[in-house]
């Protein structure tokens, strides 16, 4: 099914680079260094099967896996690879707290 395929290039662009292309889905009032539990998914740009070929999911396991060592703090907890897409959870504990007043 992939053999053969390419996979396309695209011209880097600065302009389009520092611009947002889509709405951000972060919420306003939250700083995503403060300590927590992350849900994450991150799709490919294509609705393809990406992540089904053998050499991409070995990179995205071994990066899964290395991610503690970049980001001391983080915990790694659960990791799905799915055929266009991931879903995990990571917990980050910060070192920049939450201004009293968000205190429960």
């Amino acid at each position: 099914m992939w053999k053969g395929r390419k996979m396309g290039t695209h011209t880097y662009d600065s302009d389009r680079s520092t611009r947002f292309t889509r709405r951000s889905l972060r919420l306003k009032t939250h700083n995503y260094a403060w300590t927590g539990t992350y849900f994450v998914t991150i799709r490919a740009k294509e609705h393809e099967p990406l992540f089904e070929i053998p050499e991409l999911r070995t990179i995205l396991v071994d990066t899964w896996h290395a991610l503690p060592q970049r980001f001391p703090g983080l915990t790694l907890d659960e990791f799905v690879v799915m055929p266009d897409h991931v879903h995990f959870i990571i917990i980050w504990k910060a070192t920049s707290r939450r201004p009293r007043h968000w205190e429960a």
